[in-house]
């Protein structure tokens, strides 16, 4: 399924009130953003009511105990929200899905070492993509 034009805007103007969030998190002083987790979780149930497939993503290192967002931000780990072959990550500055294909080299750009999961009922499951 392909998000249509309708869904795809809307589903921007939900990432959009979170990435508004968490910029207003960010400028009182905090680099590392707790609670992306939660606002995942949020988010794909806004998804499911627009009748949407939204999978969380959870992104880590293979290799350090920290990654590094574009943002400034740095997370042991980072959930976002896959909807058709876009994430949707309210930490990333420019405030629109990235392709799956691009998503780690644009959301991460000083590491090449990470992995993304789907997180499911029972845990952090099916590798999605290599490093």
């Amino acid at each position: 399924m392909v998000l249509s034009e309708g869904k795809l805007e809307a589903t921007i103007r939900i990432l959009e009130i979170y990435n508004g969030f968490v910029e207003s998190l960010r400028k009182k002083g905090g680099g590392l953003v707790n609670g992306c987790e939660r606002r995942a979780e949020e988010i794909r149930r806004q998804f499911i009511e627009l009748r949407l497939n939204p999978v969380i993503l959870v992104a880590r290192s293979v290799l350090y105990p920290w990654i590094h967002h574009e943002s400034g931000s740095s997370f042991y780990h980072h959930h976002t929200i896959l909807v058709d072959g876009l994430v949707f990550d309210p930490n990333y500055t420019g405030r629109r899905p990235l392709p799956l294909s691009i998503y780690t080299q644009t959301a991460y750009p000083n590491q090449d070492d990470i992995a993304l999961f789907q997180k499911q009922n029972n845990g952090y499951s099916h590798f999605l993509m290599p490093y």
